[in-house]
């Protein structure tokens, strides 16, 4: 959690270099009454926090339950950070005390389960540990639990996500509970948490920022000048974020240049704002848009954006690329053609293949052309009817592989019996059948084979904080395809029948072992990741040809980071801030 959260969100944080302090409210008895009621109670004191204070002995002092509330860009997921870092650095000098755990709540929405069960699924998930201990440590409250973003889950499922929270806060808090909500929707709410008291981060005042701005008058003159006389500029000047968002994309503008516009309503300044913002950090990297263009490079980042929010992630990783991100019918259509097709062409290629072998090369073209395309197109037809809609397209990576011993043993018990009916296995029993027909005995051994491994052998998930690469979790997909490919169907394929044919004298089974190898090869490389990275290409190549995404991803990925609009998160990337994101894909859906 310390390499993901902190060191890749942290410290590389817009607000981490212009970031300002703020007082810090606390209101009390949040639970079951509205923050008007509660500010307009005379008997219910606030406490005003300093700047000076620490977020943790705030956490420390309002008994370890804790609601950090405030606008976008008050500097919410930014003091949760700060306190994640401060709470891992206790754990560490004193290993009695609670495991701090960051989760965003936006992945809640996906499963609507309950905390507990979210919590464990979620860090099973991550590879960060099995679902055992994950139970254990929180029954035993040895986790400390930091969940930002409430306001991101969907508004139809928030008082769901609530109702869970408080269930979990009741059997579970006892070390302690931090949940992060934007204000305004968290008001809006007719059920609240039922913690002691929320940390609300107050508003700039314009005496905060009249005094940045003078510190750093040089830089500043031309925005100092006109932010005391603009009044709109002082009301969008209420957070960190926002005045981050000011200074760099004002900076080094006379009073001339910022005042050539006259702006109506808040909303016009704010889009001014961001265009020159945008526009300003193309500026700052010229050299970035001589290989492609500004438009292209913003119509792709909105593109992303909107996929992101429709998606309910909050981080991308290029491996999460799935059918839910194709914009229509047509392209869903091409997909499925093409996923469909190339597996039914492993079975035209091994007809192909065998007759090749006895010179019938014009009937082999034939017969495996034919058997590849009437394959392709039922099967193609079955998963637009029966599969479109469900998760059987979706994209499922194979980054790591365990052995299970009792899988193992099922498939093979399932593949031995497969060939024989239930007759033959009742009177006869396997054994003494597969004397009586030979064929049987070697459908038996490797049906068995094929089952034992495709039981045995399986993926398990990775943690996405543990991709440190670009695209790792496809890269290792290929990786695994290749080698259990190779491993477990050409090797073990060619050895046996080759074996056979040099104890039998049979010379046809020398032939049938490279169409079995080939076929062997092909459906373990299809079984174990091939399937997954032609799946991801086929994606990827559809919606580039679709003018909506990158074809070179890293270069992208590089210059948008340089750019400063996205940030690198292990082997994802994450807005800047999620009001970019909301920025970018509201653009889009103009656009």
């Amino acid at each position: 959690m310390n390499h993901f959260w902190i060191e890749g969100v942290l410290k590389h944080s817009l607000l981490t270099d212009t970031y300002l302090e703020i007082d810090k409210v606390n209101l009390e008895e949040v639970s079951n009454t509205s923050f008007k009621d509660i500010i307009e109670i005379p008997q219910k004191e606030k406490k005003i926090y300093s700047q000076n204070s620490s977020v943790i002995d705030i956490f420390n002092k309002e008994g370890r339950l804790l609601l950090i509330l405030g606008a976008a860009g008050a500097g919410k997921t930014f003091t949760l950070l700060q306190l994640a870092k401060e709470l891992i650095a206790c754990a560490q000098q004193d290993p009695t005390l609670p495991i701090p755990v960051i989760l965003n709540l936006t992945s809640w929405a996906n499963e609507r389960t309950s905390i507990f069960e979210w919590i464990v699924n979620e860090l099973s998930l991550r590879n960060l540990s099995p679902k055992r201990n994950t139970r254990k440590w929180l029954k035993n409250h040895r986790l400390l639990m930091l969940l930002d973003g409430l306001d991101e889950v969907k508004t139809e499922f928030r008082l769901m996500c609530v109702k869970e929270i408080n269930i979990f806060m009741r059997d579970y808090g006892l070390s302690g509970l931090v949940v992060s909500c934007r204000q305004e929707e968290y008001i809006s709410l007719t059920k609240k948490l039922n913690v002691p008291a929320a940390l609300c981060l107050q508003p700039l005042t314009t005496n905060h920022v009249k005094i940045y701005l003078a510190k750093n008058a040089e830089k500043f003159n031309g925005l100092e000048r006109v932010f005391n006389q603009d009044l709109i500029l002082q009301e969008l000047a209420k957070t960190p974020l926002m005045v981050s968002v000011m200074c760099l994309a004002y900076q080094g503008l006379t009073y001339e240049d910022l005042t050539e516009r006259d702006f109506e309503s808040i909303s016009e300044r704010r889009k001014h704002l961001f265009e020159t913002f945008i526009k300003r950090m193309f500026d700052r990297k010229p050299a970035l848009i001589q290989a492609i263009s500004k438009d292209i490079i913003l119509r792709e980042l909105y593109w992303i954006a909107f996929q992101m929010q429709k998606n309910n992630q909050s981080e991308f990783y290029l491996e999460m690329l799935q059918p839910t991100w194709l914009s229509n019918n047509w392209q869903l259509a091409m997909y499925t053609i093409v996923v469909s097709i190339l597996p039914a062409f492993i079975i035209g290629g091994a007809i192909f293949l065998f007759y090749a072998m006895q010179g019938a090369f014009v009937l082999a073209t034939i017969l495996g052309c034919f058997c590849a395309l009437i394959g392709g197109v039922l099967a193609h037809f079955g998963n637009m009817f029966f599969a479109a809609k469900s998760s059987q397209l979706d994209v499922s990576v194979v980054e790591k592989l365990t052995w299970s011993w009792k899988g193992a043993a099922k498939g093979l018990e399932r593949g031995i019996a497969s060939p024989f009916n239930s007759r033959e296995r009742i009177t006869l029993g396997f054994f003494f059948a597969a004397l009586l027909s030979p064929v049987k005995l070697l459908e038996s051994f490797v049906f068995g084979y094929l089952f034992c491994i495709r039981e045995g052998l399986v993926s398990v998930p990775v943690d996405k904080a543990k991709r440190l690469k670009l695209n790792q979790g496809i890269h290792n997909s290929l990786r695994n395809a290749a080698f259990v490919s190779i491993t477990v169907g050409f090797a073990p394929s060619i050895i046996l029948f080759n074996s056979i044919a040099f104890v039998t004298g049979a010379s046809w089974m020398s032939d049938l072992s490279l169409i079995v190898a080939y076929f062997a090869t092909f459906t373990f490389g299809f079984w174990y990741g091939g399937l997954a990275v032609i799946q991801h290409y086929t994606l990827r190549l559809i919606t580039f040809l679709s003018r909506k995404s990158p074809l070179n991803y890293r270069r992208f990925f590089e210059k948008t980071i340089a750019l400063v609009f996205l940030q690198r998160v292990g082997g994802g990337v994450t807005f800047l801030h999620r009001t970019f994101l909301e920025y970018f894909a509201y653009q889009y859906k103009q656009k």
